[in-house]
């Protein structure tokens, strides 16, 4: 050990502190120097750890909670530039657009750079020219959603074909406006079958593709008026109030996994379903509940679930999203 004759420990006021020692000391023995303790800024701190230890152990926990464990790590779709499509490079698929709300999104999608799947019981030529006209990549499936071989078809189709789904959008609905006294129950199965079963077949079937990519989102279209009494529309709106309780159940089983599900409720909105269905009055009377005095247009829908598709929504889930002007509906 290093000796030193004028740096001595020595006891000061019952502390370890540093002082020259004392004329009267000057004789003594010279003591063991020992180095002072010094005080470490806060900014200097560092992890004692070596490197990748700490990542180590997190990923031994994770392996301790099994295999439906939670992925922390922010994926690279995050870090898109601002001159890249934000879409640029996904797979998306939309029911129910040959028209609407559903033909709106698939431009619209097709616009952010995503290759689309539509999927309808009618013909998408007016779709297909739409995508096509803003550069977009489009593969027209025809398919009736109530009948589940069909369903399973398409899912193999695409897994086939493209290998990965990045979105789904269930937009595909169909609707009975007869009083409840009066609807078969051949009808309010069909009903059931389009506008609840075949989203919860088409989400089984694609989400196995969106976990081994650690990306997803699903978007489910319900319906703003499943709060707001009408004759009618008993079975419609059962079946639009059940995909909000499935997808927010959803959401708690496929977050873990890159995967958002979220439900998008359109006020009333022109399309063929409503002008067929809902009577001036009726559109009238609602317009006039709203802070925007109008409306909706498919595009203000396709603007919405365009959003919740991207990276950019990757933190909300389990949500019930009204597009309807500021009417008065909650849920």
């Amino acid at each position: 050990m290093a000796i030193s004759a004028d740096r001595t420990l020595i006891p000061y006021n019952g502390t370890r502190r540093w002082r020259r020692p004392a004329a009267a000391d000057q004789n003594s023995s010279p003591a063991v120097v020992v180095p002072p303790r010094r005080t470490v800024p806060q900014h200097e701190i560092q992890s004692a750890a070596p490197a990748g230890r700490a990542s180590a152990a997190y990923r031994a926990a994770d392996d301790r909670r099994g295999k439906h464990r939670c992925r922390t790590r922010r994926s690279r779709r995050n870090e898109m530039t601002d001159n890249k499509p934000s879409l640029a490079g996904m797979v998306a698929l939309v029911t129910g657009s040959a028209q609407g709300i559903g033909q709106a999104t698939a431009v619209r999608l097709a616009q952010a750079g995503a290759a689309v799947i539509g999927v309808d019981v009618s013909p998408q030529d007016e779709t297909s020219e739409r995508v096509v006209q803003v550069g977009g990549r489009w593969w027209a499936h025809l398919a009736d959603l109530a009948d589940p071989a069909r369903i399973d078809a398409l899912v193999d189709e695409v897994t086939r074909t493209h290998g990965r789904l990045d979105i789904l959008v269930n937009n595909a609905a169909i609707d009975d406006p007869v009083g409840f006294d009066q609807l078969s129950m051949d009808r309010w199965d069909r009903i059931m079958r389009v506008n609840l079963e075949a989203p919860f077949r088409l989400i089984r079937g694609f989400v196995p593709l969106m976990r081994a990519n650690q990306y997803g989102r699903i978007i489910n279209i319900s319906s703003g008026s499943v709060v707001n009494p009408m004759t009618g529309f008993v079975a419609y709106r059962a079946s639009k109030m059940g995909l909000i309780g499935m997808t927010r159940a959803l959401s708690t089983e496929v977050g873990c996994d890159g995967i958002t599900a979220n439900v998008v409720s359109p006020g009333v909105t022109e399309t063929a379903m409503a002008m067929t269905n809902l009577t001036p009055e009726f559109r009238a009377m609602t317009i006039t509940k709203q802070g925007i005095k109008r409306m909706g247009q498919p595009t203000d829908l396709a603007a919405t679930i365009t959003f919740l598709a991207g990276p950019e929504a990757g933190f909300i889930t389990g949500q019930n999203i009204m597009v309807n002007g500021g009417a008065a509906f909650t849920a």
